[in-house]
């Protein structure tokens, strides 16, 4: 006979005479019907009567409707709220009552709707002056009078409720008495449920089956993390030794750790699942706990979706379903939507507008076509629409088409229902291909769920379309998934799930003291001692201690074989095992940490055979490509830089063009920052030319000079950012920009004279036959008649970045090398608050303080001028000679190499390193 999770044996007569069993959930339902349905078949049975199995929530709505039928009131006529309704109607009453006083008003609704249940479960009188005697419980009697006031006017009942009136029921003989009522797997009951049970049945029983002398072991591993890896690797182990076993995981709090979970296991079990390539399969372990409908990928994307009915969206939001398969647009590149997502990402915003999205996308669109069209003459008077902008003004027509053109328009959620189906055609979700088992449940729940959403017209009344988005994904957000899926061998369970089910092997994970037993958490709206005299859920320490020995009681007999664990740490603070499991004999869990990263590299090694490449050296840049400008190297002074930096990081960014995307930050970037201050800078020196004008201008025409360069400066970035750049923010980052100049020109004034002869000038230029493009920031010419280079920089630099073997900033001593003019200096213009002045080398004093003559430098350099650019060239020639033969060796030069680097994941030296070590 098949291996089941529930012993029937003590259950056989009842099940065999259609008795009553009541469960506490429906997973414990479906445990005893697969288990006699099991034995019926070993039986050779090819039919039987189903058997009347139920968790008492179902049996309560089937008495509820069969009240209903027999006109029985308030069933005959009173509408029962879901879970969300229920939860609007307390917010929406308590924001009435207590207005703005409230910062958490849904979670006041939560706890306040938990309190009228208990006060129902304990049968207690809500309008006992007992049960106000402090100013949170007074609160919730106000509310909970308001509260069943409106649902007596408008008819409504809440599901506890419901279950106050079946009581009535049985009391008024409405309802038939049951000979027999089998209990199984209750620890506790509440009075009314125990009350119910007792006004039907002529007589009632528990059951629990236990196994007779389990093996119980206790044991401690370092940290949560650790027990996940050591539970997994024993259930691999016990499962290979024996393919008949059924294994039990218990995880505490297992809807928080869902993915943690998963992931874990999945690694032992099933590592080639994470490779791109690998289908999607039903994994070989089964959860108690569901998702969140929002977490599903399809539903995250319909969801995501209407937010471009927002003036601002998630970018990473956006570019989720931008490159989920759960879309459809004909006619577009197959790389369009990766490509949009990267643009979108590199702007480093956090949000971005619909308007600022349609123009994106179509100036991608437009740029694809050009590379496509062989008629560029055709190409410029016929330009083709991009569908995805298309189909984003659809939806913007949509959007004030039902908003009847106010943008604040507010309708019923009905309403909003049909922009949002409207809108999801318009972007062909959930796609073209044919969606799998999963993925057609999950959808089919969505359905459901939106027909529910649309049926609060009652409950919220007419909404703006922001408020109706915000409702629904809320509502989602509440409804747990769990797809429907064959039984697997190894079922993972939540502490209260896996209670009364049967293994041969089980793995209780997190039983430590801070855990077991719980500390208490009483309801605030109901009075504490109240709570502790009726004994209620988590009301004293002597309740959850109780709660914790019929737990572990129920667990110690619910397997062959059983394991508790424990880690001694959560985050820094140190941990004990529980201390009703010391008398358990200890065991060594080392054992099942050393096999997963040995099993995990040898399977995916199976699966997928990975290939070995040396890089230090790979083919060169044909000189010929170079010649006649077949390929452009683009880089400038930045190739030689990273070369210098690491071969590796030069080959990688400047001929395979690989950079990491960006993190969005809140405001401007810093390189649109530096930007900013160059162009600041750029229209003073053009308005000033030289020192004597700067110091015979007056202060306030000097700062009139500022003001006009920080706001024109500003306004070049307002394309760039118009998201970021609301007027606010445009005030406060000139004020920014405004002191730095101010303090910049401060130290300009105290130079000795000069004139600037160049400001951002480009220059191309060869050198080792390597073409490169330069731009120098400005260049003066001082009294001698030399020239002086400055390269403006936003952090502190120094001239030690020129001496060394492979510079670190090779941009200045590479303009002095190809220059048709004499450079008699150089020098960093460091322009942040630490630090501010000049730092460079010269060829003789110039009178600025910090550009030091060679002579007199203390670095690695040859103290005459024209020996220390002759080495400067030497060394440049060498780093262009070494890209253009290809040389890609991966050899940082200092750790700073690394730290600024984005390229860790494709040079994998930090794996490399690990390998060594």
């Amino acid at each position: 006979m098949t291996k089941t999770l529930f012993d029937i044996s003590g259950l056989e007569a009842a099940l065999k005479h259609g008795e009553l069993i009541l469960t506490p959930n429906r997973r414990m339902t479906a445990k005893i019907q697969a288990a006699y349905a099991a034995q019926q078949t070993a039986a050779h049975h090819q039919a039987w009567p189903t058997p009347r199995v139920m968790a008492i929530e179902h049996w309560l709505q089937s008495l509820w409707q069969r009240l209903a039928d027999s006109n029985f009131q308030p069933a005959a006529d009173h509408i029962v709220l879901s879970e969300l309704r229920e939860q609007l109607l307390w917010e929406q009453i308590i924001q009435q009552q207590s207005g703005d006083n409230l910062v958490k008003t849904a979670s006041a609704a939560q706890t306040a709707k938990k309190a009228f249940d208990l006060l129902l479960l304990w049968q207690l009188d809500w309008r006992d002056s007992a049960l106000a005697t402090t100013y949170d419980s007074e609160c919730f009697q106000q509310w909970l009078k308001q509260f069943l006031a409106t649902c007596q006017v408008k008819h409504y009942l809440t599901k506890t409720h419901t279950a106050h009136f079946i009581l009535k029921a049985c009391e008024k003989n409405w309802l038939t008495q049951y000979p027999h009522i089998h209990l199984v797997g209750f620890d506790n009951l509440s009075p009314l449920h125990q009350a119910i049970i007792e006004g039907l049945a002529e007589q009632s029983h528990h059951y629990r089956p236990k196994v007779l002398e389990p093996q119980c072991q206790r044991t401690q591993l370092a940290h949560f993390e650790e027990e996940l890896q050591a539970a997994a690797n024993w259930a691999h182990t016990t499962l290979a030794n024996n393919a008949e076993a059924m294994i039990g995981i218990v995880v505490p709090e297992l809807h928080l750790h869902r993915q943690q979970v998963e992931a874990a296991f999945q690694q032992v079990f099933e590592p080639q699942v994470s490779l791109p390539e690998s289908p999607r399969y039903t994994l070989p372990f089964n959860f108690s706990a569901g998702q969140p409908l929002t977490q599903q990928p399809i539903i995250a994307t319909a969801l995501a979706m209407i937010e471009l009915n927002k003036s601002e969206m998630e970018v990473a939001q956006l570019c989720q379903w931008l490159i989920s398969p759960f879309h459809h647009l004909d006619s577009l590149h197959v790389d369009f939507p990766a490509l949009l997502s990267e643009q979108i990402i590199r702007s480093q915003q956090l949000t971005i507008s619909p308007g600022r999205l349609r123009q994106m996308s179509q100036q991608l669109f437009d740029k694809q076509q050009q590379l496509q069209s062989a008629d560029l003459q055709q190409d410029l008077f016929n330009q083709a629409n991009c569908p995805f902008t298309q189909a984003l003004q659809t939806i913007e027509q949509l959007k004030i088409k039902a908003q009847a053109g106010y943008q604040n328009r507010r309708h019923y959620p009905s309403h909003w229902v049909k922009l949002f189906y409207q809108q999801w055609q318009c972007l062909g979700w959930p796609g073209e291909r044919r969606l799998d088992s999963v993925e057609y449940q999950q959808v089919s729940r969505f359905y459901e769920e939106i027909k529910a959403f649309a049926g609060l017209d009652e409950i919220v009344g007419q909404i703006p379309l922001t408020e109706a988005s915000r409702l629904l994904h809320k509502q989602l957000q509440q409804v747990t998934f769990q797809a429907q899926t064959k039984d697997s061998p190894i079922q993972i369970l939540g502490s209260l799930e896996g209670a009364g089910l049967r293994f041969s092997h089980c793995w209780l994970i997190g039983f430590d003291d801070s855990t077991w037993p719980a500390i208490p958490k009483p309801n605030p709206f109901i009075p504490i001692d109240i709570q502790v005299a009726q004994m209620m859920p988590h009301a004293s320490v002597e309740r959850e201690l109780a709660f914790t020995k019929e737990i572990i009681d129920t667990y110690k007999h619910n397997a062959e074989h059983i394991v508790f664990s424990y880690a001694r740490l959560n985050g820094d603070k140190e941990q004990q095992l529980c201390p009703l499991l010391t008398d358990l004999p200890e065991v060594d869990a080392s054992c099942w940490l050393t096999q997963s990263v040995q099993q995990t590299a040898q399977l995916l090694t199976l699966t997928a055979p990975l290939e070995s490449y040396v890089l230090d050296q790979t083919k060169p840049v044909a000189e010929k490509v170079i010649a006649t400008g077949a390929v452009t190297i683009k880089g400038g002074s930045q190739i030689l830089k990273s070369q210098a930096s690491c071969p590796f990081q030069s080959f990688a960014k400047h001929r395979l063009g690989a950079s990491a995307l960006p993190t969005p930050l809140i405001g401007l970037p810093p390189w649109s920052r530096g930007q900013c201050l160059h162009y600041g800078l750029e229209i003073i020196w053009r308005e000033l030319k030289d020192h004597s004008t700067l110091i015979n201008k007056t202060d306030a025409d000097l700062q009139a000079l500022i003001q006009r360069a920080t706001v024109q400066s500003l306004k070049r970035l307002l394309p760039q950012f118009p998201s970021v750049m609301s007027i606010r923010y445009q005030q406060l980052e000139q004020w920014r920009v405004s002191q730095w100049l101010t303090a910049w020109l401060v130290i300009e004034k105290q130079r000795p004279p000069f004139r600037v002869v160049a400001i951002e000038q480009s220059k191309r230029c060869t050198i080792a036959g390597l073409p490169l493009n330069l731009r120098v920031d400005r260049i003066d010419q001082l009294e001698d008649g030399s020239y002086l280079l400055i390269d403006y920089k936003m952090n502190p630099a120094s001239d030690s970045a020129w001496a060394s073997e492979r510079l670190d900033d090779p941009q200045l001593p590479l303009y002095c090398t190809v220059a048709n003019r004499k450079i008699g200096a150089i020098s960093f213009a460091n322009l942040s608050p630490k630090n501010r002045g000049f730092c460079g080398l010269s060829e003789a004093d110039t009178g600025i303080p910090k550009i030091i003559p060679i002579e007199q430098n203390k670095r690695e350099l040859p103290c005459q001028w024209e020996d220390t650019l002759k080495e400067w060239q030497q060394q440049l020639e060498q780093l262009a000679v070494a890209f253009l033969q290809g040389a890609s060796r991966i050899d940082p030069k200092s750790a700073n190499s690394c730290r600024y680097c984005d390229l860790a994941s494709l040079c994998r030296i930090n794996h490399q390193r690990e390998n060594n070590e």
